[in-house]
């Protein structure tokens, strides 16, 4: 069974608006993904964050087009009634993070990508941030 990793809102983020201290290595982790056929995967939240941030700093056009590219190289996780009172559960700072902890525990993901590992439970799921998960995984040098 191929390994399946979230991807973090911001990593996302960092590609749809080719933020220029993060593109290249959230670039680099979809690469990863894509040559080591793993399953990139993004929580139901995650789509909706995107096409709001992305349609608000490029347009509405982007955003459709972005999210249409996006959904047709991810699998979308659902995010239930129980998903968010476990996450609320949780009582963290970062609600967000709280849900994709969540999300990612009931589909059995492997790790999490992100580049904020410290507004996540620690020893709850593995956590990458991208350069560490380009070292892991990626076999090209």
């Amino acid at each position: 069974m191929s390994k399946r990793f979230l991807l973090d809102t911001n990593i996302i983020l960092d590609i749809a608006l080719e933020r220029n201290t993060f593109y290249e290595a959230a670039k680099e982790v979809l690469f990863t993904i894509e040559y080591n056929q793993f399953e990139a995967c993004i929580s139901a939240t995650t789509v909706t964050d995107i096409w709001y941030v992305a349609s608000k700093q490029m347009d509405r056009i982007f955003a459709n087009q972005f999210l249409a590219d996006l959904v047709s190289v991810t699998t979308i996780l659902s995010v239930h009634q129980s998903t968010i009172i476990q996450a609320m559960q949780l009582n963290r700072k970062d609600f967000e993070d709280s849900v994709q902890t969540v999300v990612a525990q009931e589909n059995n993901i492997d790790a999490i990508i992100t580049r904020n590992k410290k507004d996540f439970l620690p020893n709850v799921i593995e956590l990458y941030n991208p350069q560490e998960f380009i070292d892991r995984f990626n076999q090209i040098k």
